[in-house]
Order: structure tokens, then C-alpha cells, then sequence
């Protein structure tokens, strides 16, 4: 809030490998997820403003735990906001981002837990956002814009004959 025109990317969520996610306990908010939730709340940081949160190996450590991912994704989207969660991977550590990629498509927020804890429904267009979207939108990068044309004359001149 000192800094309203600043982005700040909180990498990996503050997610932490010793916490286990479950919905927000603003008296058990020293670690993980709740960490952020809690600075946010405690520091009047609204939904959707200046604070993004960048996925990298977090999805990976929570994808295969449906429960612990619904937690992650939910509060991310109730709190820090469905146009502030970016997609990043710590894929030179762990191979391919792919697998990963077709998870989070696959992923959904079951109803109960949308219920029970007032989780947004994890739709296509929030998917697209967090993919690719979002960090367009934070690095200004007009995403419809085509980039590296080649005009075909040129890829003509330099293919080999045969002869």
C-alpha cells in the first residue's frame, strides 16, 4: 500500500513444502499461502491490485493432492485475485512443464469445497488468464500482437535448391 504504482511478484505463492494447504486460518498464518493472505489482509493489499502471485514449483508439489490444490488455487483467486496468479515453473530443475500445463487444464475446484470455503469456480478464462494472460498483462505484452513475422520471400531465397 506504501507503493501503490509498484508490482510485487511473490514467487512461489510463499508457498512452503512443510505446509500442508487448507483454507485460510488467519490464527495459523505463519507459512505457506496463508502467509501472503495474511500480509495482504493485515496491510489492506485488495484482491486484483499491485501484488501478483507466480505459481513456479508450487502447482507441481500440489497438483497430485486435489485437496491441497483446490486450497492453494482457491485462496490465491479469493484473495490475491484471478488477474494477479501467474504460471511459472522450475522447469531446469524438474523436466518439462507439459505434464504440468495439462494438469492445471484438467484441474478443477469441486463445488463442495467452492461451497464450503467460497472458492471461485476455476473456469477456461481464469486458466487462460493464469497460463499466459496475466504476466502479458503485468510485462505489457500485447499477447494478440504477432511477433517475429517472416516474409516468405526471404525463407524462399535461403531454402536449398535441388538440382
Amino acid at each position: 500500500t506504501q507503493y501503490p504504482d509498484m508490482d510485487f511478484v511473490v514467487y512461489h505463492a510463499a508457498f512452503e513444502r512443510e505446509t500442508q494447504e487448507g483454507p485460510y486460518d488467519p490464527d495459523d498464518a505463519g507459512t505457506g499461502v496463508n502467509s501472503l493472505v495474511k500480509a495482504m489482509q493485515d496491510y489492506g493489499v485488495p484482491p486484483n491490485s499491485n501484488v501478483w502471485a507466480e505459481l513456479g514449483t508450487t502447482w507441481r508439489e500440489v497438483m497430485d493432492d486435489p485437496d491441497q490444490a483446490a486450497h492453494v488455487l482457491g485462496k490465491l483467486l479469493l484473495h490475491v485475485g484471478e488477474d494477479r496468479i501467474l504460471w511459472g515453473t522450475d522447469a531446469i530443475w524438474f523436466g518439462s512443464p507439459q505434464p504440468q500445463i495439462m494438469a492445471l487444464r484438467a484441474f478443477r475446484i469441486e463445488p463442495a469445497a467452492r461451497e464450503r470455503w467460497g472458492y471461485p469456480e476455476l473456469t477456461d478464462t481464469i486458466k487462460r488468464k493464469i497460463l499466459g494472460l496475466n504476466a502479458a498483462a503485468l510485462f505489457g505484452v500485447d499477447p494478440d500482437a504477432t511477433r517475429c513475422a517472416l516474409a516468405p520471400d526471404g525463407l524462399e531465397a535461403g531454402r536449398v535448391q535441388p538440382s
